[in-house]
């Protein structure tokens, strides 16, 4: 059965339509800036496109990821940091603030972005924490480096590798067999994540300050799977450089004493 998996992000520009003055909130201290920038909030859902990514669905969720507090907190982190790492991007540091947010706006089951002051990323109905994010990292297939900007299919992606973004915290909420569309809009549908972000990314004019190629400059190191494949990245190319060399001095070494 092919099951069309769920994703949204927000998006952040100064030239599309226009909004009042937005106070947005510091989520470690209680200082507060304002700022005036004009937000565009982009919903899709679609399969087999870079929008979304599309699988068939495993036997069973892996409830564990979602249900106990830690596995969770540490699967996002870690698979976060793992594709930042890949995409020169120091690593996220987990919010308290980002996280209950996130959790509050998830609880509603309400598929869409909650207008707030954080960056966002949506997915819902991965069998998986970890398969949530990385469904997010797997989008650099389609980011254009050469170019960079924003576009429907890679707004997760870039908002992960945002370099000037510097703290994360999600929330999670089964919303089960929900679906379908409410009266107060589209519903959720099984495990639904909800990641914020602080300082937010995706703001035009600056992809090109912020999202880097991959550290071995290919722009994509993810394998099938979407998982990173290590072999590709520098420290793997190394290793097996030397691996290589090794192999060949020694059999330099054995024609020598032969």
């Amino acid at each position: 059965m092919r099951v069309k998996w769920l994703v949204l992000s927000a998006t952040y520009c100064f030239t599309i339509c226009s909004v009042s003055a937005a106070t947005i909130g510091e989520p470690t201290s209680t200082v507060r800036q304002t700022s005036t920038i004009t937000i565009v909030q982009t919903v899709f859902r679609a399969t087999g496109t870079a929008a979304a990514a599309t699988s068939t669905a495993s036997a069973s969720t892996d409830e564990h990821s979602y249900s106990d507090d830690s596995i969770f907190k540490n699967a996002v982190l870690d698979v976060s940091n793992t594709v930042r790492q890949n995409y020169n991007a120091s690593a996220f540091v987990w919010n308290e603030t980002l996280a209950d947010y996130a959790q509050s706006w998830s609880q509603g089951c309400k598929f869409e972005h909650s207008d707030g002051p954080y960056g966002e990323n949506l997915a819902a109905t991965y069998p998986s924490a970890s398969d949530a994010i990385t469904a997010w990292g797997n989008e650099s297939k389609e980011f254009n480096f050469a170019d960079p900007g924003f576009t429907e299919g890679t707004g997760h992606f870039s908002q992960m590798v945002w370099q000037s973004t510097t703290a994360m915290g999600c929330g999670r909420t089964n919303c089960r067999g929900a679906g379908g569309n409410g009266n107060d809009g589209d519903r959720a549908i099984g495990w639904y994540v909800v990641c914020s972000y602080w300082p937010r990314g995706n703001v035009i004019g600056q992809f090109a300050a912020n999202v880097d190629a991959a550290v071995d400059g290919s722009g994509n190191d993810w394998d099938d799977e979407g998982m990173i494949a290590k072999s590709k990245s520098g420290a793997g190319k190394a290793a097996v450089h030397k691996a290589v060399l090794s192999v060949q001095v020694l059999a330099l070494m054995g024609l020598y004493l032969a």
